[in-house]
């Protein structure tokens, strides 16, 4: 009976622990976050569909009033916009694009845009099995012929001392 109350006290302390016991009913305001998430995501669609876009994230905070709370002053909505550009992207018209879309979205809102351009990717070539960029190729063919060099200096310097050892042997038996 002792080792049946243990075991459930353990078992419900793990529960507790781990948060499953918790409740967790969505409220007005997890809806108005969803909405927030929902209405981001579209955006950043619209947004990635522009010329020169390769990746949009962006995160909204409209104002929500709790009804219960006291009265506050209103709040600005915000967004907060990150694109990652192709490299003949022209960044000055992208952040006039989104800008605007987001103006027209959210009208007063408060908004932070950067946009990063991504550098182009190198171009390949095979070393063996091996694929890397262009300019690596030369040093890595250096570096493995280096490598080879060594590998049979040092097998023949074993050879070597292994024959020593072998004639110092038969001269002394």
């Amino acid at each position: 009976m002792i080792r049946a109350r243990v075991i459930v006290a353990i078992a419900l302390a793990l529960a507790l622990a781990t948060g499953a016991c918790k409740a967790q009913i969505a409220g007005p305001a997890d809806d108005h976050a969803a909405r927030d998430r929902a209405t981001g995501d579209d955006l950043a669609r619209v947004v990635g569909a522009l010329p020169g876009a390769t990746r949009v994230a962006i995160t909204l905070h409209t104002p929500w009033r709790d009804p219960l709370a006291a009265p506050a002053p209103p709040e600005r909505a915000t967004a907060t916009v990150a694109i990652a550009a192709g490299p003949d992207a022209d960044a000055a018209g992208l952040e006039r694009d989104t800008r605007r879309l987001i103006e027209s979205a959210l009208p007063g809102a408060a908004i932070a845009i950067a946009v990063r351009p991504i550098a182009p990717a190198p171009t390949l070539a095979a070393v063996g099995p091996f694929q890397v960029a262009s300019g690596s190729r030369l040093p890595l063919i250096l570096t493995l012929a280096f490598a080879l060099i060594a590998i049979a200096g040092l097998a023949t310097w074993v050879v070597l001392l292994d024959a020593r050892a072998r004639r110092r042997r038969d001269l002394a038996g």
